[in-house]
């Protein structure tokens, strides 16, 4: 009996010590997938027509049903450095992979260490500013090498995108949630609450070509009635769930 308790001793004593052994400054990097949701005040059935400003005169219309909660789900990846219990700090590029929603964020934090079991479980209390841009897909259009003019900008090209977009300014507070595998790597779990700053006026996007509510290439209507661009507003909340690995700068 003693003999079996002398194998278990040796199995998991390192394992236990070793959760234990954590750098003192690090180097971190993540990838993760984003999460938050699209709002829109004025949800409904849209008629939205472009008017094209060249000779050839190729309108087009799209039909769109927007609702009131749309979702944003992207691609992160970001970088962290610092100190793994004190303060540190992170940068995040989120991409529009799926055009529903991209952001650039700077975050400082500090960092908490408690043992769960035989591993770690680091607690990153953070606050920060970032960049953020909502989208609502509209639909696809397709012309010739000769192209059609919104705005006085020329779009030419198969698949050109047709989407609303707002761009945010915000004040981010959230906790990050890294349950370490290993002492180097280890599944991470955010969730925070975004306070606007400001942010620019809704826009819809053509192609390259940039058209505000007010434009004369552009009429829209919502249930038949006449109204401006709708809104893209990013929920207070968002979260984010990924990877987590880091190297030690002892």
């Amino acid at each position: 009996m003693k003999s079996i308790n002398y194998i278990f001793l040796l199995i998991f004593l390192p394992i236990a010590l070793s959760a234990q052994v954590l750098p003192h400054k690090y180097f971190g990097f993540r990838t993760f997938v984003a999460y938050t949701a699209l709002d829109n005040k004025t949800p409904g059935n849209y008629n939205i027509k472009l008017f094209d400003q060249s000779s050839r005169k190729l309108d087009f219309t799209f039909d769109k049903e927007i609702k009131k909660v749309n979702h944003g789900i992207s691609l992160g990846f970001g970088l962290e450095f610092g100190k793994v219990k004190g303060l540190n700090h992170q940068i995040n590029g989120i991409l529009a992979v799926n055009k529903t929603y991209a952001a650039f964020q700077y975050n400082i934090g500090y960092g908490i260490t408690k043992t769960v079991g035989f591993n770690d479980l680091l607690i990153r209390p953070n606050i920060g500013i970032a960049s953020e841009i909502g989208y609502i897909e509209i639909g696809k259009f397709s012309v010739d090498t000769l192209g059609v003019k919104f705005d006085n900008t020329i779009v030419k090209g198969a698949n050109s995108d047709v989407q609303l977009r707002q761009r945010h300014y915000n004040i981010n507070a959230g906790i990050d949630l890294t349950y370490l595998m290993s002492q180097k790597r280890g599944i991470r779990v955010t969730a925070g609450y975004r306070l606007p700053i400001s942010g620019k006026d809704q826009i819809l996007s053509a192609g390259t070509a940039k058209i505000a509510s007010n434009s004369t290439v552009l009429k829209i209507t919502n249930n038949g009635q006449p109204t401006e661009i709708p809104t893209v507003d990013l929920n207070p909340l968002y979260f984010q769930v990924g990877y987590f690995f880091f190297i030690a700068r002892d």
